[in-house]
């Protein structure tokens, strides 16, 4: 089946990067130069140095309103059951009394996701303190954190919910913990816990995002099978392209989707995005992006989570050099059989 709304050359992609998530050592991407590729965006940057260890944590979010971490207060902290991970929920001003409301839900996650990172043993030599910060519906966030540590790293992950809703606030928090469990598989590799297979420096960044987008996805399909509480999780991949063109098969639209993003002049969002393209459909892997993750397989999802998730492949030599599977193609099309 010809594909008539597809065209020749790729404007921009959302895949999976409604929020997207990087690891470089490179200069950070702007929030000017994210804005055509995400909505959100969280970027992990190492700094080499001798005696500790040196992260930044930068937060993007597209919006109206400037937002500044002065305008964070304290709502609640914890230490995850039987793990010496802290956490700390911060709010806006205005925004305390709604979070004070929903603290029960909020920290039911906190407490599953502190046992499903423990059990990943990445962060066995260290007493990481994460702090979630929630901005106001709308905000525009470009902000930078930096921890230095031996043993104690603390992060600030800040997250702007869609809306008021109580819904939303749930789901920003869900959104933070998956990226959380993103950016821990970039901490453990810089760490020497994680050893990413690669031939060049840019097969192992593309593997090593390939596998955090692996991890956080089956990290939200392990969260939901343990806290009872349902949610729809749905990875999308939206393509809009510039110029009519000739109708193209699903397996060409698949390879000119790749070769475009191969082509991406800056190379934390190219290798983020071909990273966490090859990480979804592996992890999607055969079922239709776009559809609940898990589902009425999620039994199945789960044993197929423990085997992807628990050693990096070299995804770049099996997909990129290998060529794209045909599966993947219907995957993105299941109405092209």
């Amino acid at each position: 089946m010809t594909m008539e709304r597809f065209s020749a050359s790729l404007m921009f992609i959302v895949a999976a990067l409604a929020l997207a998530s990087c690891a470089h050592l490179e200069k950070a991407p702007t929030a000017e130069e994210f804005a055509p590729f995400a909505r959100q965006a969280t970027v992990f940057e190492y700094h080499y140095r001798p005696f500790w260890y040196s992260i930044t944590m930068t937060s993007f979010a597209q919006g109206e309103q400037p937002f500044s971490e002065d305008r964070l207060v304290p709502v609640a902290s914890l230490y995850g059951e039987d793990t010496p991970i802290q956490w700390s929920i911060e709010a806006d001003v205005a925004m305390a009394d709604d979070v004070k409301k929903q603290l029960t839900e909020l920290k039911s996650y906190l407490h599953h996701y502190s046992r499903i990172l423990h059990e990943r043993e990445w962060l066995n030599d260290f007493e990481p303190h994460f702090r979630v910060g929630f901005a106001p519906p709308g905000a525009k966030l470009d902000h930078s954190h930096h921890t230095r540590f031996l043993r104690r790293p603390e992060f600030l992950f800040l997250r702007s919910p869609d809306s008021d809703s109580p819904d939303d606030l749930g789901f920003a928090l869900l959104d933070t913990l998956r990226t959380i469990h993103h950016e821990m598989v970039h901490l453990a590799t810089r760490t020497g816990i994680i050893s990413i297979p690669g031939r060049t420096r840019e097969a192992r960044a593309i593997n090593e995002e390939a596998f955090a987008t692996i991890n956080e996805l089956c990290g939200q399909l392990l969260l939901k099978d343990r806290s009872g509480h349902g949610f729809n999780f749905r990875k999308s991949i939206d393509i809009t392209f510039k110029n009519e063109g000739e109708p193209k098969e699903p397996q060409e639209v698949l390879k000119t989707l790749f070769e475009e993003i191969a082509g991406i002049d800056q190379p934390v969002i190219r290798r983020g995005t071909l990273g966490a393209l090859i990480g979804t459909f592996v992890a999607y892997e055969p079922d239709p992006i776009g559809s609940r993750f898990g589902g009425d397989k999620t039994t199945q999802r789960l044993r197929r989570c423990r085997k992807l998730s628990h050693t990096p492949q070299d995804y770049f030599s099996d997909y990129l050099d290998m060529g794209l599977p045909s599966a993947w193609a219907r995957m993105l099309f299941p109405e092209s059989g």
